[in-house]
C-alpha cells in the first residue's frame, strides 16, 4: 500500500474526520489568544503550540473547531496553518501572518469583524501552486 489514502488526498492511513463547521458559534467574551502559551493546551503533538509552547516558524499550524484563536502576534515561515475553528486577526495591533499556507476547512477566517479595522494585517503566503 502506498499509505495515502484518496478520500482525504493524504498520506496518513487513518486520518481523522474533516469538521464541516466551527462548533463555536459566536465570539467568546474571552477567546483564545495567539500570544498566550496556556492557550495552546490541547494541540495535538506535532503541531505548534503543542503543550502551551508558543508556535515558531517551521511549525505546522492547527486550530480544532472547538476554538475561537485570535492572531495577536507577528510571525512569518509558519508552515500550514489549517483552520477548522476560527481565526481572527486582532483589532488592536498590526499583525503579519507568513506562512506556506492557510487552509480554511469548514472554519473561519476573520479580519473584520463587528468594528472596522483600525489597525493593518499582513498575510503573507509563500507556498507554491503545486
Amino acid at each position: 500500500s502506498s499509505g495515502i489514502n484518496a478520500e482525504y488526498g493524504c498520506t496518513d492511513p487513518h486520518p481523522k474526520p474533516l469538521p464541516t463547521n466551527p462548533t463555536v458559534l459566536q465570539r467568546p467574551e474571552t477567546p483564545k489568544r495567539w500570544s498566550v502559551s496556556s492557550d495552546w493546551m490541547g494541540t495535538d503533538e506535532g503541531f505548534g503550540g503543542h503543550n502551551g509552547i508558543l508556535p515558531k516558524a517551521g511549525d505546522n499550524v492547527v486550530i480544532p473547531s472547538s476554538w475561537w484563536m485570535v492572531y495577536d502576534a507577528s510571525m512569518e515561515n509558519l508552515g500550514t496553518i489549517t483552520v477548522y475553528g476560527v481565526l481572527e486577526f486582532t483589532n488592536e495591533k498590526d499583525t503579519v501572518l507568513g506562512a506556506n499556507t492557510i487552509l480554511v476547512v469548514g472554519g473561519k477566517l476573520v479580519v473584520v469583524g463587528d468594528d472596522p479595522l483600525k489597525v493593518k494585517a499582513h498575510i503573507k503566503l509563500t507556498g507554491t501552486r503545486d
